[in-house]
């Protein structure tokens, strides 16, 4: 019995070699419980994991955000802080802008996209729901507003499976999405080299602010960075858990993983892991052997 158990695990490695099982290996590997790699070329899925499942995004949501800001708004225009910033959750991560103080909105979606600042957020929102409706907007229904165009672009986009209350992603019941509406969300704001930019961005001072990028995939001398990365965000409350979008190029590969509720540390062992198979990393498919004759041991 021993002998066809060794005899039947070395036909599933050798298997394993020709045609390969990225999905055994990906299921052992990955700390999220959602989960996609994209090819952000082709918009083709590499690797999914409960892709279409539910989930809080948390910061992530300023994907959407910054998308529907750069298509509506002209970066060199000058946005006044005004009451909006009034309106967020006492415990909010915060750019440090304040009431009054001017700001380009490309100053803006860096402090959006780099410190994750709810109030920078709510600043973009507002200016930009009231240039594409009504300048008479108060604050709360220019935010109402975006909300809407938030919900329409991400519909238009394919991204079927969500839905958006606020410009930034702090927790509320009805606001959620998936691992593949967000991949399809990231995928079109790639397409703007501004985004880009801004999000690959590893620092940034305006106004006596200074501002170092959360996603550490992009911070040289981070513990998570990843020399392929270009961007794009981070994510997190306390029930969404740990998030994170990131977009990485090697040679003329582009890729976009999407990790949903994962751990601190894991969200960068996972979008790593993830592009390491979509480059085909050789180490990768090692491993892959490796788990799964670890898992089949484990089985037999």
């Amino acid at each position: 019995m021993k002998k066809w158990s060794i005899f039947i695990l070395i036909m599933i490695i050798l298997t394993v070699s020709i045609i390969g099982l990225p999905d055994i290996m990906m299921r052992m590997n990955l700390f999220s419980k959602g989960a996609v790699l994209m090819d952000g070329k082709t918009g083709d899925i590499l690797y999914s994991k409960n892709q279409n499942k539910t989930f809080y995004p948390a910061s992530i949501t300023k994907v959407l955000t910054a998308l529907i800001v750069v298509e509506n708004a002209d970066l060199d225009d000058i946005v006044v802080v005004g009451d909006e910033i009034d309106i967020l959750p006492a415990d909010s991560s915060l750019s440090g802008i304040e009431k009054g103080e001017e700001y380009s909105v490309y100053d803006l979606l860096m402090g959006l996209m780099l410190v994750s600042g709810n109030d920078a957020a709510n600043s973009l929102a507002v200016y930009t729901a009231r240039q594409m409706e009504d300048e008479t907007l108060s604050a709360d229904d220019a935010l109402d507003a975006f909300a809407k165009y938030m919900n329409t672009r991400a519909k238009e986009l394919g991204a079927r499976n969500s839905h958006f209350i606020n410009p930034h992603g702090y927790h509320s019941d009805g606001h959620y999405t998936t691992a593949y509406d967000m991949a399809l969300i990231a995928r079109e704001a790639i397409s703007h080299d501004e985004i880009i930019k801004i999000a690959s961005t590893d620092r940034y001072q305006v106004k006596g602010l200074n501002w170092t990028n959360t996603n550490y995939m992009v911070v040289q001398g981070s513990t998570g960075y990843y020399e392929y990365a270009t961007g794009l965000k981070t994510g997190h409350t306390s029930i969404a858990k740990y998030c994170l979008i990131t977009t990485a190029k090697k040679n003329d590969k582009e890729l976009i993983s999407v990790i949903l509720k994962s751990s601190s540390r894991g969200r960068w062992k996972d979008a790593r892991a993830l592009m390491d198979y979509g480059f085909g990393d050789k180490k990768i498919n090692i491993e892959k052997i490796k788990i799964l004759g670890e898992y089949m041991r484990e089985k037999l």
